[in-house]
């Protein structure tokens, strides 16, 4: 069994062809011993498969499963020795590549009611956009401005509102969420909360409100404002930074209410979408944010 990220795709068939037997991919149901259950078509449905070979060769979404204890348990922990004892291989060298893109381990829950969506490396939304921002900005005035300057100052610009903006966004988006997020905040946050909006119940109301009534795709934002917190929405990846867009403030909390980032779980469900996504919220990584 190994996790169906990177690493597991180029190791688990290495493994099958050494025993010579069939790999199972993407499992994210355990049916019986010998039975599972996987997405095919890009999600859009599910197939049954069964295996008769003796030995299984799996790989797992982890987030479809219920993390494993610990401790406890009665299977049987076997220490293998990790070096390489034939002759058919060499090892030649160990490379590590950093990036300076941004962090996305909080984007393994980009919300499915908790479920999860993998890991951030399959998120390359986040680096092609990325990538075309710092390819429309190379060696211009623009070059080594920080994003929220760049956003702005150069509304105008359509690489930058639109990959600038969808960059923004998702790094936002999938920064204030966390798997044991959910819950309501405290301290300043939830007193500013208060003052702007009567108390957290009504503030939930009307962000749920302005998520739902962004026709089309966009976001829907908690801004922190000169005269306190602001709610807002916004078209496609339009953000409150840019001049003249929204709310005019600093976004704390945003969420995608585009259909990629439900459909696949909700349907046209959007507000069951939205309801599910409060149970992420990591409200110490938005009110981190204030001022």
């Amino acid at each position: 069994v190994c996790s169906a990220n990177t690493f597991g795709k180029n190791l688990m068939p290495r493994i099958a062809a050494a025993l010579d037997t069939s790999q199972i991919s993407d499992i994210i149901k355990v049916i019986s011993s010998d039975t599972f259950l996987r997405p095919i078509y890009a999600g859009n449905a599910f197939a049954t498969v069964k295996s008769k070979d003796p030995k299984k060769c799996v790989t797992i979404r982890p987030t479809s499963f219920d993390p494993a204890p610990s401790t406890g348990g009665s299977a049987e922990i076997v220490k293998a020795d990790a070096a390489d004892k034939t002759e058919t291989t060499q090892f030649v060298k160990r490379e590590e590549i950093k990036s300076d893109r941004p962090e996305l381990g909080t984007a393994r829950v980009v919300v499915s009611g908790r479920r999860g969506m993998q890991s951030g490396e399959n998120f390359k939304l986040i680096q092609q956009v990325a990538d075309k921002l710092n390819a429309a900005i190379a060696g211009t005035e623009m070059e080594g401005m920080s994003i929220e300057d760049l956003l702005a100052s150069h509304t105008n610009n359509a690489a930058v509102r639109n990959n600038g903006g969808g960059f923004y966004n998702h790094t936002l988006f999938w920064s204030v969420m966390s798997p044991n997020g959910g819950g309501a905040p405290t301290g300043d946050l939830a007193a500013a909360i208060d003052a702007s909006f009567g108390d957290f119940n009504s503030f939930q109301q009307a962000f749920a409100q302005a998520a739902m009534t962004r026709f089309g795709s966009g976001w829907a934002w908690l801004c922190q404002t000169d005269s306190g917190l602001e709610i807002c929405s916004t078209p496609n990846q339009d953000n409150p930074l840019m001049t003249g867009i929204g709310c005019g403030g600093t976004p704390l909390l945003g969420i995608d209410v585009w259909e990629h980032a439900y459909y696949k779980k909700f349907g046209p469900g959007r507000g069951d979408y939205i309801a599910a996504w409060w149970n992420v919220v990591d409200w110490d990584a938005v009110a981190s944010r204030m001022n």
